[in-house]
């Protein structure tokens, strides 16, 4: 059975999904080096942080504490790069395993993203989508047929590092989904994929922009 989403968590308020990452077409691998991307790190380390001792919903304060004390990302992003990285992993892992009071990624406290990330917003760009391929791994089964997306989720643990490669160079939303093994008709139907922030169809991307819209208050 599917796990409630959190539909109407904060709705009006949800800031919806934009561009997903800073080369955002088919020749972007071919722009990078293999040096370049084996040089890609996702921040995680649950343990040091003391995230793994916390209950779900101090998890989420700690994640609205972080995102109301970054005003500019490209300079601060960087310094709770890792921190904000590893609350979203273990509230993903807690989702998984049916915590109280823990959201699909789409309906937690988010920073900003731009449309043309550069520098410390491209870091985060990609990192939000590492957070979401990790959600679907735990939520649904992946056929990956992309190189990197098919080393994140086939082997015994979750390969992060795998998972960033892929969020950097597979192009757009939709040709990412179709990688996971996403057919246009189950995009569309899919309800696992409204918990994603990032890695989700445009179709409902146009959904939430009109519900944004319809529930937005004009004082």
């Amino acid at each position: 059975m599917l796990k409630c989403i959190f539909f109407c968590f904060k709705l009006g308020a949800m800031e919806f999904s934009k561009k997903l990452n800073c080369s955002n077409d088919k020749k972007s691998e071919g722009r990078r080096s293999k040096e370049e991307l084996d040089r890609l790190v996702f921040p995680l380390n649950q343990v040091k942080n003391g995230i793994d001792k916390l209950s779900g919903s101090d998890l989420m304060n700690q994640l609205q504490e972080l995102v109301l004390g970054c005003d500019d990302l490209q300079t601060q992003y960087p310094l709770i790069r890792e921190r904000y990285c590893s609350l979203n992993v273990e509230l993903n892992e807690r989702y998984d395993r049916g915590e109280r009071c823990v959201p699909a990624p789409a309906f937690r406290p988010r920073l900003s993203r731009s449309n043309t990330p550069t520098g410390s917003l491209c870091d985060l760009s990609n990192d939000t989508q590492v957070i979401d391929l990790h959600y679907l791994y735990l939520s649904s089964a992946i056929d990956a047929d992309n190189i990197h997306a098919e080393r994140a989720v086939e082997g015994e643990r979750f390969s992060f590092h795998d998972a960033l490669k892929f969020a950097a160079t597979a192009g757009g939303s939709d040709e990412k989904l179709g990688y996971l093994g996403y057919t246009p008709d189950e995009m569309n139907k899919d309800l696992v994929l409204w918990g994603a922030l990032s890695l989700k169809p445009s179709s409902y991307k146009n959904i939430e922009q009109r519900l944004e819209k319809t529930f937005r208050c004009e004082c």
